[in-house]
């Protein structure tokens, strides 16, 4: 079991007999757990989720899922990124269609019309979602800490003897909604992908108790260095075998600090220049009223800074792993970052890390063992990291290897799934104590 803050606790896992300290009575009863996913695109919290769903120990948990009606329906049955696309598909979990109206922004009056035309369906399909977790005997309802996710939990367990678990997997923040911080204050169980999450959590007034962290885990058998060549990789963009490639994987948007790689760039081709920086991720959504986007600025300062060939904007990619086996170095700086699955990704690569301490991010990369981690927002020191790294072959792979053995040990989904059982039968006792 993972080390956190001795403030926010977790239930003992389910290793050993099996039980982790529950009664052979709390482990007898078989949950039923339904998942709330809002979101027609795939997201990191989805697949997340999505692992959940096939890891949790199908003995002990009975899972159902909601998804939005339009991630099956074009564009986004064709996206590749479709929510549906990542859910498991087997009979072992079962998958409900829903309506939860418009997502997205847009022009007020095509919003507003869009709202109005989804209104009667969604309250038709909440009708008879509400019949369903009364006819199963629904316990859980495990849902985001977004307002379409947390708002419908929150809705569901006032109306129905299931209980709410937030799952946290952001930076408690100014982004959220009014009704967003009701429901997860209101919620049974908080779960915070890390203990800084949790901490900012219980800062703004939730108890304790109520706030577990649990690690992002992963499925490492889709992360294995040894089946994955980067060689196409390197070819499609033009880079020698001994070209340094620095890889960073995360939307372009400006908590993610991408502007901090450009800058630190410069310091890098001075002794390295063939070396490369790769953006891998979606492009933040333009904006209405003209203003530009962090993807646009981002270009304007490779632009300035006469970096046009040695930075490699690629968009959102399907093939992460071979992007990941064809780099030397993997960075993300962000400030705030909660977790970070990237870093696992990276991590289970074999790949050494260079981040910052801020954020969760501490809690997952090792300093010094399974990267390098400096000052936020210090271009600077970013560079002499990076630096670091590529001078010294030996070293990226002796950091490369301990980070791949602490996912394997750590930050597996199997690992995840059992802590995450453990919230929800911490939940479902308390509960029975509460009916007496």
């Amino acid at each position: 079991m993972h080390a956190i803050v001795p403030a926010l606790t977790l239930p003992r896992t389910l290793e050993g007999d099996g039980h982790g300290g529950f009664s052979p009575e709390a482990m007898s009863r078989r949950i039923k757990v339904l998942f709330v996913v809002s979101h027609p695109m795939a997201t990191p919290a989805i697949s997340v989720h999505a692992d959940l769903m096939r890891y949790l120990n199908r003995e002990r948990v009975e899972v159902h899922a909601v998804y939005p009606r339009i991630a099956a329906r074009p564009p986004y049955d064709s996206s590749g990124g479709s929510s549906l696309a990542v859910l498991p598909q087997s009979p072992d979990v079962r998958l409900r269609p829903l309506e939860f109206g418009p997502v997205g922004g847009g022009p007020k009056p095509q919003l507003l019309a869009r709202t109005a035309g989804s209104a009667l369906p969604a309250f038709l399909d909440m009708a008879r979602l509400i019949r369903f977790i009364g006819r199963e005997k629904i316990d859980i309802i495990h849902c985001e800490e977004g307002t379409r996710n947390a708002g419908y939990a929150d809705l569901l367990s006032r109306v129905t003897r299931a209980k709410s678990v937030v799952h946290f997997h952001l930076g408690w923040g100014d982004w959220m909604s009014r009704a967003s911080l009701l429901a997860i204050r209101r919620a049974e169980a908080i779960i915070a992908v890390s203990s800084w999450t949790g901490r900012q959590i219980h800062e703004d007034g939730v108890p304790a108790q109520r706030i577990f962290p649990v690690f992002n885990g992963i499925e490492v058998r889709h992360w294995d260095p040894a089946a994955v060549d980067g060689t196409a990789i390197r070819r499609e963009f033009g880079l020698g075998p001994q070209d340094p490639l620095i890889v960073q994987v995360a939307q372009l948007v400006a908590w993610k600090r991408q502007h901090l790689v450009i800058e630190a760039l410069p310091r890098v081709l001075e002794r390295y220049p063939t070396a490369r920086v790769m953006l891998v991720g979606r492009e933040e959504a333009a904006r209405h009223g003209g203003s530009d986007t962090y993807t646009v600025s981002l270009k304007r300062q490779v632009a300035a800074a006469g970096l046009e060939r040695s930075v490699i904007f690629t968009g959102w990619r399907n093939d992460v792993r071979e992007i990941l086996a064809a780099a030397d170095v993997f960075t993300l700086p962000s400030v705030g970052e909660p977790f970070g699955l990237a870093f696992l990704e990276a991590m289970a690569m074999g790949k050494p890390v260079v981040a910052v301490r801020a954020g969760g991010t501490p809690e997952v990369i090792d300093d010094g063992k399974a990267g390098l981690l400096g000052a936020p927002d210090d271009a600077d020191q970013l560079a002499a990291h990076l630096l670091a790294l590529i001078d010294e072959p030996q070293r990226r792979r002796r950091l490369g290897e301990y980070g791949r053995q602490r996912v394997l040990e750590c930050f597996t989904a199997q690992r995840m799934a059992d802590d995450v059982e453990s919230v929800y039968r911490f939940v479902a006792a308390r509960q029975a104590q509460r009916n007496g």
